[in-house]
């Protein structure tokens, strides 16, 4: 099979699991949101947003491993001292666990207004469980072994479904949600480790070292940190920011966020790493599939506003079983937002793939500060809501392009 051909099976591959993983997402936002209640949502939702905001900050570890891995090759000079991917990514789960737990008191107070505790516990073994994750589906884009990408994805989202119809039909406490959230990740990994262990044993190289791997890494991270908040953080930012007493109808304006931004950015982001690849592996006509990538995205954003503006608020208030949302321009406004968000996804991988992590860095940091200054905007909640979510992804884009037209062409290791 031509290598053409493998890519195209792989997107296929990948694009199903993503679509699989966003609809298990969906039913298990709407299932708790209609049986555990809008309070109760409330806090599930909180702790789902703090949580995959750590996941997709870490989905850093996953974009770089998946720049720097590549197949092993005959030729490889094995006197260069390189980086070793399993040692890298245990330690870092190390130190970021550890930095979780001293800081937990410092934070966790302000998200869960309840008995914050109850929720450090699984948030902490999540996060070891999420930079192994990480780790290992980068190095599997990387040598681009898409089928074994695509079952972790699937398995994940499946056993969570699973998971979360367990807590419901045991009728526990809103806290056990947290490890039903956490919990597949590392059962996924249990599930996938003989394949795995086949498949990444000795048939990977890290093209770089250990020093280079950490500050490369550390600007991911923290530029993916800076995407969590545009993204699945966002409600934790909305929680921890607003004066709203109402739980209740702040439930609704969550459920109402999560359920539209969805469908492409949750798409976007499952593919950055495929991007990343694919823009790596194509020096030669990369520039043109990023104006290509960017123009499809730019036009599934204008369709689904559009269908949005006739049909999005009888469907949601139909999901939701009572209105949520009643204004057609704040529902249309978190469609088009989305757009944004997945096109900021679209140049990240781009300047990934060239080793401009700085650049990268820099467009997301100055959206996610700009999500937070404008959430205070004088202005009604659904209106600053609005104003976050589409003026922060446009400045970081802005930033982008900037670095784009302004620095061209690739260049060495920054």
């Amino acid at each position: 099979m031509s290598e053409s051909a493998r890519n195209r099976r792989g997107f296929q591959g990948i694009l199903l699991a993503t679509v699989i993983a966003g609809m298990a997402g969906y039913f298990v936002t709407w299932v708790v949101f209609r049986f555990a209640g809008s309070e109760n949502y409330a806090q599930f939702a909180v702790f789902w947003s703090a949580f995959f905001l750590l996941v997709g900050g870490f989905a850093g570890v996953q974009q770089e491993f998946s720049r720097a891995t590549n197949p092993v090759s005959e030729k490889v000079d094995r006197t260069v001292k390189r980086a070793t991917g399993w040692k890298f990514a245990c330690a870092l789960a190390g130190t970021v666990v550890a930095i979780v737990v001293v800081s937990a008191q410092l934070w966790m107070p302000t998200l869960f207004r309840t008995d914050w505790t109850v929720w450090a516990l699984p948030f902490a073994f999540g996060t070891v469980a999420t930079i192994l994750m990480s780790a290992v589906a980068g190095s599997l884009y990387g040598i681009r072994s898409w089928a074994l990408i695509a079952v972790l994805i699937a398995i994940d989202a499946f056993l969570r479904v699973v998971a979360i119809g367990l807590v419901l039909a045991l009728d526990a406490p809103v806290e056990v949600y947290g490890w039903a959230i956490v919990a597949p990740i590392p059962v996924t990994l249990v599930v996938m480790m003989p394949w795995l262990i086949r498949t990444l044993r000795r048939q990977t190289l890290v093209d770089t070292t250990h020093g280079q791997l950490w500050w490369n890494v550390s600007r991911t991270v923290v530029a993916s940190l800076a995407t969590g908040v545009l993204v699945s953080g966002f409600p934790a930012v909305l929680q921890a920011t607003t004066q709203q007493a109402n739980t209740a109808a702040l439930g609704d304006l969550i459920f109402a966020v999560t359920l539209a931004r969805a469908p492409l950015i949750v798409t976007v982001m499952a593919l950055q790493s495929f991007l990343v690849v694919q823009f790596r592996n194509s020096p030669d006509s990369r520039r043109r599939r990023l104006i290509q990538i960017s123009a499809l995205v730019s036009g599934l954003t204008v369709a689904a506003s559009a269908v949005t503006a006739v049909i999005g608020i009888p469907v949601l208030n139909f999901v939701a079983n009572h209105v949520v949302v009643d204004n057609v321009v704040f529902i249309v406004g978190l469609v088009f937002s989305s757009g944004l968000v997945a096109l900021l996804q679209v140049t990240g991988a781009f300047l990934i793939a060239e080793s401009r992590h700085t650049a990268y860095f820099v467009g997301l940091a100055l959206a996610a500060c700009a999500t937070f200054a404008l959430l205070q905007a004088d202005l009604s909640l659904t209106e600053s809501v609005t104003l976050s979510l589409i003026g922060a992804p446009a400045l970081g884009l802005v930033s982008h392009l900037l670095a784009l037209i302004v620095q061209p062409t690739k260049t060495p290791e920054e």
